[in-house]
């Protein structure tokens, strides 16, 4: 297991004028290593001004490494219902809406320079949405192809584009207020997808022509934490192609096709 340092461990305390807000959501199993996590999102080169746990009814009881670190500014938010991966974008981003919003998962230890990167990467594309892992989707024929068929963790591709898939793991960042009222549809979301939060999120943004851009960055594998991902919703998802199903049903639901935005699977 990885440890960290306790040195400069915080979030700080000069006021912006666009306070960041780092956001995240957890759940019981994950307990047992969430404070490596958090420790490395306080352990920032550039600091958040506020980190933000939300953590359902039912799993708030958390243990004393995770209540200790509210002493270095982790503000605990105990919500009614657990929404699963969207609990990390539906709360913070209705009650602080007109702050920078980053999310990150929970079971990543997150270089210290991901504050640093996404923020650069914002202030230069103040209109997209920066992630640091993305996906271009792929067509073939004008037929958007199998998620486990598009470029993964492309990097080649570095200004706004639609065709750039945002995965949650890296980290994304969000402008103020980008994200327009349907992508809190709770009843709607959790009717359609309540497993998974990043392929909702991209038909909310095509639906408002909403580019993702890549941020290059120093550390392109994550750091994960084996033991918190045993437990995670990915490898289901991926493969036993569950995002295909939701790609399908989305939609459907939404009269969009991904192949209108997706790019030829040769012409990377």
């Amino acid at each position: 297991m990885c440890s960290l340092p306790n040195i400069l461990q915080g979030v700080t305390y000069k006021k912006r004028n666009t306070p960041i807000i780092i956001s995240l959501t957890s759940y019981k199993k994950r307990y047992s290593t969430l404070a490596l996590c958090i420790k490395s999102l306080l352990s920032q080169s550039v600091k958040p001004d506020f980190i933000h746990l939300y953590i359902s009814e039912k799993d708030a009881e958390l243990p004393s490494d995770i209540l200790r670190l509210t002493s270095k500014g982790l503000i605990i938010k105990i919500v009614p219902e657990d929404l699963g991966p969207h609990g990390k974008y539906y709360h913070v981003m209705q009650s602080h809406g007109k702050n920078i919003v980053i999310t990150v998962d929970d079971d990543i230890l997150y270089d210290k320079n991901l504050i640093r990167d996404l923020v650069l990467s914002y202030n230069k594309y103040p209109n997209a949405i920066s992630a640091r892992r993305v996906h271009l989707m792929c067509k073939s024929k004008n037929a958007i192809l199998p998620y486990n068929q598009w470029s993964w963790e492309c990097t080649t591709c570095q200004s706004p584009s639609l065709a750039l898939f945002a995965t949650g793991v890296g980290g994304v960042l969000y402008p103020p207020e980008i994200l327009p009222p349907q992508a809190f549809d709770k009843e709607e979301f959790k009717k359609l997808i309540l497993k998974q939060d990043d392929i909702w999120l991209k038909y909310i943004e095509l639906k408002e022509n909403i580019p993702v851009v890549y941020v290059p960055h120093a550390h392109p594998h994550l750091m994960a934490i084996k033991e918190a991902q045993t437990s995670g919703l990915c490898n289901t998802n991926v493969s036993q192609s569950q995002n295909d199903f939701y790609i399908k049903t989305l939609s459907e639901h939404f009269s969009l096709n991904l192949a209108d935005y997706a790019l030829d699977k040769g012409l990377k």
